[in-house]
């Protein structure tokens, strides 16, 4: 029995007596208690016990405060139906109604829906067919029948995927896979402009690819329509998803996609969405859409994993389960040489952005970059443009949001205009247009910043979010422009870049082109970067399971050739770029845990393949970096991490670690018995690594054994401290 529920006349609202409280207490009650019937498990009656529990307690936390007038209706066929008025917008009612959604998500028979800041309604199954749903209605939690959203629950299929034509924004390559996840059937979205027309896909599982559907007919206005993303059904309702995500250009930066449909045909998205199993499709202009085939298009193997090449089966379904979540996130995250799209669209009017976030120029100086003149053009199309200075590598910096369309503009901490409050914020002339080339100078020296446009000073701002980094380019969502002629030069005017942007070799500047080696990644949904510490834990399973060995090689090719002066290695290389061909010429990296990690991976890559010839080509890096380490030892025999840069790690929420630390010195132990099986198959001498790790397993047992704490410490100068990391790399 599936129930529909929807908001009572207003008008008919009463006060909710405490005897009729009582009565639907203890109807619900009596119904739970008795024996489960055929048609529904003793699992679900628990499920449906709990969540009745915590309606319950909404009831009575709502009576107790005098926050609610409640109306039951009650039909033939034993549905109750309760209507709780929050007009005062209690939060804790509000929250008690956001867990009953997240403790009921497998067992309800039907999902009425929620929507942004408003819970909607909720509807469940109770056995002897008794139906509850709840409703919260007010001037902060409007709902009604005609907004109640409706699920479809897609499906694995193929498409034919050469029939498909791409969005009016640009032309792409369709992906060589023909498989993807759609939703059957067609799909009427209809809304009065008050309350949207909105219909959430459930995929059942993690998918990413490129965003289609096809529109079988429109009526009135369609110009607002949107699709939003999300990995969890609670990030949905968020206006933007489980996002932004603009750490590389792998992807699509925000997690929500808005079209004006103004014909009948398919429409597929130029970007690719990396990883989601919700789709939120939402009309709020006053118009009628019918669409089918409503998915995401596959740009990954979809192969079940049933049929890899690797499988595990055993009588307990628990470990089948993690088993089978873990090849497919593997198998998520191989992606083929060149599936990516060129993030940017480049044409003889120059580097055209739309709702994406700026990619910073990137050189091997340019994240050290602290004072420089930038200039560039921009010709807005749709409400503005972005732009970034003092960008780190993942784009991160001060973003410059340029709206023209409301004569504003601001700075914010971050990559998008999501990221952060306004640091600082003007007002732009209403002469400024669009459709026009306007001439925009930003000056930068540290924490000062100046912008002018079109020779104008336009706002000043000084600032301690970001101190040092480079440029890049794009758009706040909903805008879209064009850039051409950009310039950096330092203060002394000394160039350090210029482009024309009118030719496609500039994605490279910004690395934002398609990848040429087939890699593995840190993450299908982001960051979609080869990062070396994550593709050490992926060696195994991948051989288990996809056996991407290609995937595997590609991003040791790209991060084993990023490699400095002394001998250690970036700890992540955007894919977009080659394999460099030359040694970085610097000293600095950050990570440092992730170079022994990258030694590990190309040691398992060995041991699973025996590939002599990847033994002799990456010995002489692996003696390089192990060389260094031990320039690093003290006379305790322990590595030491003196430069602070160096002691971050994949807890970027903790302070560096420096001095002797003990995962390091495990990491390095590890990484130096790994590799003698690579050194002995070449021509390097390997006893004195084999010594060097005797001396190291010694040192750190000696001085890295705390007796207090019956474990290893964190460090040599942090004794109290359990490094649970350590811990579990030692026993």
């Amino acid at each position: 029995m599936t129930i529909t529920a929807g908001c009572l006349d207003e008008s008919s609202k009463r006060n909710f007596s405490d005897n009729e409280i009582g009565h639907v207490k203890r109807r619900a009650k009596t119904a739970w208690s008795s024996p489960a019937t055929a048609d529904t498990s003793r699992k679900t009656t628990n499920a449906i016990q709990e969540i009745w529990h915590r309606i319950l307690r909404c009831l009575d936390l709502g009576r107790d405060k005098g926050m609610y007038n409640c109306q039951t209706s009650e039909s033939k066929n034993g549905s109750a139906v309760i209507i709780i008025d929050v007009d005062q917008g209690d939060a804790e009612i509000a929250q008690s109604a956001i867990v009953m959604e997240r403790g009921f998500k497998k067992e309800r028979s039907s999902e009425i829906g929620v929507k942004r800041c408003e819970i909607a309604a909720y509807s469940c199954l109770l056995p002897k067919l008794l139906s509850l749903a709840v409703v919260f209605v007010g001037s902060r939690w409007l709902a009604s029948a005609a907004s109640l959203p409706s699920t479809c629950q897609a499906r694995p299929t193929s498409t034919n995927v050469a029939n498909i034509t791409a969005r009016q924004l640009g032309q792409r390559d369709t992906p060589p896979q023909t498989f993807g996840s759609f939703c059957e059937g067609e799909i009427t979205l209809k809304s009065d402009g008050t309350e949207p027309g909105v219909v959430i896909i459930d995929h059942g599982l993690n998918v990413g690819g490129l965003p289609t559907f096809q529109i079988l007919s429109r009526s009135g206005d369609t110009s607002v329509f949107e699709m939003t993303y999300s990995e969890t059904r609670v990030l949905l309702d968020r206006y933007m998803g489980d996002g932004p995500l603009p750490l590389a250009a792998s992807l699509d930066t925000y997690r929500k996609n808005r079209y004006n449909i103004t014909r009948n045909m398919t429409y597929t998205n130029r970007l690719i969405q990396g990883g989601e199993r919700y789709q939120k499709l939402n009309l709020s202009t006053p118009g009628q859409l019918v669409l089918k085939s409503v998915g995401i298009i596959s740009t990954v193997s979809t192969t079940p994993v049933t049929q890899l090449p690797g499988s595990f089966q055993c009588s307990d379904d628990q470990l089948n389960q993690i088993w089978q979540t873990g090849a497919r996130t593997v198998q998520r995250t191989e992606i083929a040489a060149r599936s990516i799209p060129e993030f940017y669209q480049i044409s003889e009017q120059g580097l055209f952005a739309e709702s994406q976030a700026p990619q910073p120029y990137s050189s091997d100086t340019a994240p050290g970059l602290m004072q420089y003149q930038l200039r560039f053009l921009a010709r807005p199309t749709v409400g503005g443009f972005g732009y970034t200075v003092l960008s780190d590598t993942l784009g991160s910096g001060i973003y410059i949001s340029v709206n023209v369309a409301n004569s504003s503009i601001s700075a914010n901490s971050g990559s998008t205009e999501w990221d952060s409050p306004a640091l600082a914020s003007a007002i732009l002339s209403p002469a400024l247009g669009l459709s026009e080339w306007h001439e925009i100078s930003t000056t930068v020296n540290s924490t000062e910043i100046y912008i002018t446009i079109n020779g104008k000073s336009i706002m000043n701002l000084t600032q301690t979010s970001a101190f040092a980094g480079s440029f890049g380019l794009g758009a706040s969502f909903g805008q879209s422009s064009y850039f051409q002629n950009v310039s950096l030069k330092s203060l002394d005017g000394q160039p350090i870049y210029t482009s024309s942007l009118t030719q496609k070799s500039v994605l490279a500047d910004f690395l934002a082109g398609t990848n040429v080696e087939p890699v593995s990644v840190d993450g299908a949904r982001r960051d979609r970067i080869a990062y070396a510490g994550d593709l050490d834990i992926t060696v195994g399973p991948t051989f288990a399971s996809t056996h991407g060995s290609e995937y595997i090689n590609g991003s040791l090719n790209l991060l084993g050739a990023s490699q400095l002066l002394p001998g250690f290695f970036v700890p992540n290389v955007k894919i977009q770029q080659a394999p460099r061909t030359s040694i970085i010429q610097a000293n600095q990296t950050g990570l440092i845990g992730y170079s022994f990690n990258l030694l590990t991976a190309m040691a398992e890559f060995y041991l699973m393949t025996g590939d002599v010839e990847f033994a002799n080509h990456w010995a002489p890096a692996i003696v390089k970096m192990l060389d260094w380490a031990d320039s690093q030892t003290t006379s305790l025999g322990l590595f030491n991490v003196s430069v602070t840069s160096f002691g971050g790690d994949w807890d970027f929420y903790d302070p560096p670690q420096t001095g002797a630390v003990t995962k390091f010195n495990t990491l390095y132990a590890f990484a130096l018995q790994q590799v003698l099986p690579i050194l002995n198959a070449t021509n390097v001498s390997s006893q004195v690594y084999a010594d060097r790790l005797v001396t190291l397993k010694a040192a750190i047992n000696t001085n890295l054994w705390s007796s207090q704490l019956n474990a290893y410490q964190l460090s040599n100068s942090v004794k109290d401290t359990l490094a649970q990391d350590a811990n579990a790399l030692l026993y």
